[in-house]
């Protein structure tokens, strides 16, 4: 039996019944960011990518139960599994690394104004792309307060969906915002979202972070590696600092988070995860990494 163990930024599960057979999650390769729609087929939940006859069905061993509601569009990555032999699937095993609800506006008339004045003139609303905001409630009014340009602003969406009507959920935001007469006092500026996600993200165990890694994650990334063959090595003791060993021994990877079960000097492993830079005039025993999938070879 293979051990396996996944690291996520969201969430966490290794092995899954579905359709009442069960079966290994097995890593083999990586689902990159997508829009997909929440679909039930019977007692199954599938992420289904595309429209029309040319549609991809992905099956989700972690889906959690928030986002079980059908015909819910959401934007998803994660780790793409094996299809075992003589199993029958509604789709491809896949394991959620990052989901965020999805919900994109119905447009309106351009006649429907939403209230772009400044003293009495017209003005053309201001695109606003991926904001990235907070949704409060103030005095019975919905809002999202986001920074933008080193100031804090805040925007009253005049169709803020109900599922979305969450005090400090995090989001992404774009659409059109109006502006505000100077002698009129207001919650903030009117706006039409036209596209809305909300952030669902898991909270990180610091403590388990690596020494040399604790100021430096999170990193930005710089590539990636897939289903790499390495080696963990103790490197250094009190504290215990784990690095892995590829290419023979050639490359070094510096994990910020290795799982416990994995600390063992010499084990062979396969694994899956995103490497950054070394930062200038900074001296590591390898390179950032964060691991993403980690499996002992037999």
């Amino acid at each position: 039996m293979k051990r396996i163990l996944t690291l996520m930024i969201a969430f966490m599960i290794g092995t899954a019944l579905f359709a009442q057979q069960e079966f290994t999650f097995t890593p083999a390769g990586k689902k990159s960011k997508t829009i997909a729609t929440v679909m039930q087929k019977g007692d199954t939940w599938i992420l289904r990518e595309g429209q029309g006859s040319v549609v991809i069905d992905y099956l989700p061993v972690n889906l959690p139960e928030e986002f079980k509601t059908d015909g819910q569009e959401v934007v998803f990555e994660g780790v793409l599994g094996e299809i075992p032999a003589n199993v029958r699937l509604q789709g491809k095993p896949v394991e959620i690394t990052l989901i965020k609800r999805l919900y994109r506006a119905v447009p309106k008339d351009k006649t429907d104004d939403i209230g772009h004045t400044d003293g009495g003139d017209k003005k053309q609303p201001e695109a606003i792309e991926n904001l990235r905001g907070v949704v409060m409630l103030v005095a019975n009014t919905w809002l999202i307060e986001g920074e933008r340009n080193g100031h804090t602003e805040r925007f009253v969406p005049d169709n803020m969906p109900e599922e979305f009507r969450e005090e400090g959920l995090e989001v992404f935001v774009s659409g059109s915002a109006g502006y505000l007469d100077p002698n009129v006092r207001a919650m903030g500026r009117p706006f039409r979202i036209t596209e809305l996600t909300a952030v669902v993200e898991q909270k990180m165990d610091t403590t388990a972070i690596q020494e040399p890694m604790k100021d430096l994650f999170p990193f930005q990334e710089a590539g990636r590696i897939t289903a790499v063959e390495g080696v963990v090595k103790l490197f250094s003791s009190d504290p215990d600092i784990y690095i892995i060993e590829t290419n023979n021994g050639t490359r070094r990877y510096l994990p910020a988070i290795i799982p416990d079960a994995f600390k063992v000097h010499n084990l062979r492993v396969l694994v899956t995860g995103v490497y950054g830079e070394i930062p200038a005039n900074v001296r590591l025993m390898g390179t950032p990494f964060e691991i993403e999938v980690i499996e002992e070879i037999k």
